[in-house]
């Protein structure tokens, strides 16, 4: 483990400590005796409250008091502070996040992090105050400063899964020692900020059901298919939790890139502009029909109510054939199946039944035997483990497992 200013970015929950004490170690045995003496009982205790979030480029997911939920990636600075989940004040400005920023009249600016270059870095701040502003009682947690009632104090935790340097984002995070909300301002304490691959609760599923069904298994990888990239990432599974090594990272091979395909694709000939959020909510919202053993999709437009499965089915071919980073990742994909390794898939993009399939059709050894999909308990989950010539696997709950996983850290 690493850590520096409050951060430690850690591979095993072996290495999870204390960064507040992480000072303390590098003292020797009286002073540490001294300093525990000297506080004794008077020492207060520190309420904590606890953040798991994926600032992702499409959602931000968080996980907080047993409480889970989404919001889009779209920060906006509005004229006027709001009332409403989402809504804050901070560094003298008024933001709101979430899919509300998005239709917002009173915006002065307005940034979806998806395909603004840099903004999942530099609006991180942002988007976990969203998360914080969107949860309905985690602010209950905080502490009144000196009996004021419109003063309050937050001691915080943060699990993070992120692909950037734990670093740089825990430094913007730390920008913000305070922020209003609905006429309070609530006073910040970073205590640890924990940094995960992305895609290790997904890595956490994973490892139990490699233990429970293939003990003799040296390794595995985790395919991740979000809204900006797609990953292949290893993980050593020796230990008692997966360890991460280096990943292979596809920038711009995600969900998005598909939806500029399925553009592409669509906006041919001579026919009404079909617009990219159309395409999006019409890919969100695709099927795959069997129909006497042949298979088709199907993406409908709103509006004209078009079928532009076939569409789909070229756009699909084209990110796995013309986008570099797609066709990298996918290549060493099959290489790691043929190289007889777990493969375990997640991210937003397999929670797309035609993403799923067609990444399916491209390794013929894989049928469709080895989905572990559905809400199904650990011991379904084993059992959906295949035999060793099937080894690419969906995750259950693929979008929101990479982060919901984390829970088995506790």
């Amino acid at each position: 483990m690493s850590e520096s200013n409050g951060l430690a970015t850690i591979e095993s929950i072996d290495d999870l400590i204390n960064v507040g004490d992480a000072a303390a170690v590098l003292e020797d045995a009286p002073q540490q005796e001294s300093k525990r003496k000297r506080t004794g009982k008077n020492q207060k205790r520190v309420k904590v409250s606890r953040l798991k979030i994926d600032a992702g480029n499409g959602r931000i997911k968080f996980l907080a008091d047993d409480y889970f939920d989404a919001i889009r990636s779209v920060v906006s600075q509005v004229a006027t502070p709001q009332s409403m989940l989402g809504a804050f004040e901070w560094d003298g400005k008024s933001w709101l996040v979430g899919a509300d920023a998005e239709v917002i009249n009173n915006s002065k600016q307005r940034i979806e992090v998806g395909t603004t270059p840099g903004a999942k870095v530099k609006y991180f701040p942002q988007m976990v105050l969203g998360a914080i502003a969107s949860h309905p009682t985690f602010l209950d947690g905080a502490t009144r400063v000196n009996g004021d009632r419109t003063r309050r104090h937050l001691t915080i935790d943060i699990d993070c899964l992120a692909l950037a340097r734990g670093e740089e984002l825990f430094s913007n995070l730390q920008k913000v020692k305070e922020f209003s909300k609905d006429g309070i301002t609530y006073q910040l304490e970073w205590r640890y900020f924990i940094a995960h691959p992305e895609g290790y609760g997904a890595a956490i599923a994973a490892h139990k059901l490699i233990k429970e069904k293939d003990p003799e298994a040296r390794q595995f990888y985790i395919l991740d298919i979000g809204n900006g990239t797609i990953t292949l990432t290893p993980y050593n599974c020796f230990g008692s939790k997966p360890l991460a090594g280096i990943p292979r990272s596809g920038s711009g091979g995600g969900v998005i890139a598909i939806v500029d395909k399925f553009s592409e694709t669509a906006n041919t000939g001579d026919h009404e502009t079909i617009y990219l959020d159309q395409l999006r909510k019409a890919l969100e919202r695709s099927k795959v029909i069997d129909e006497n053993g042949h298979k088709r999709y199907q993406a409908i437009v709103a509006g004209s109510r078009n079928d532009l499965g076939v569409n789909l089915a070229t756009a699909l071919q084209d990110w796995k054939d013309k986008h570099p980073a797609t066709r990298r990742v996918l290549r060493e994909v099959d290489d790691v199946l043929l190289d007889g390794d777990y493969v375990f898939c997640c991210g937003g993009g397999f929670e797309i039944p035609p993403i799923e399939d067609f990444v399916r059709s491209q390794f013929p050894n894989s049928d469709e035997r080895s989905s572990a999909k559905g809400d199904r308990g650990a011991s379904a989950e084993a059992e959906a483990l295949p035999p060793k010539a099937d080894r690419l696997i969906v995750l259950p709950n693929p979008g929101t497992i990479g982060l919901l996983g984390l829970a088995e850290n506790q």
